[in-house]
């Protein structure tokens, strides 16, 4: 996380469907880089970052911009937003074709 000029107008936080806010941040200094690393559970799919006054960190007021990152897998990055961004830190789960069941061809015709 690199903060904008009003780095304490941002904050962050990871979601859970099951336990809700697992984790968060915030309380930044303005222009400042941060690292930050979390444990989080593997249903910990939603990373939603913001900025109380809704310009974003990135262009009005300063060059701010963010990395989110889950087992070394870049999940997205940006700055460029009004008061929130959202983004999925899990893979879709894949599905399996749906199963047709086979129709029973009439033994007398019509």
């Amino acid at each position: 996380l690199k903060t904008d000029n009003w780095g304490s107008e941002t904050s962050w936080k990871v979601t859970s469907p099951t336990s809700g806010e697992v984790t968060a941040g915030g309380g930044y200094q303005s222009s400042t880089t941060y690292t930050e690393k979390r444990c989080i559970q593997s249903d910990a799919c939603t990373f939603e970052i913001s900025d109380s006054y809704g310009d974003g960190i990135c262009c009005s007021y300063g060059e701010g911009s963010y990395t989110v990152w889950v087992d070394d897998i870049e999940k997205g990055t940006g700055g460029d937003f009004g008061n929130t961004e959202t983004i999925s830190l899990c893979d879709a789960s894949p599905t399996s074709p749906p199963t047709v069941t086979p129709t029973v061809s009439p033994t007398v015709p019509p």
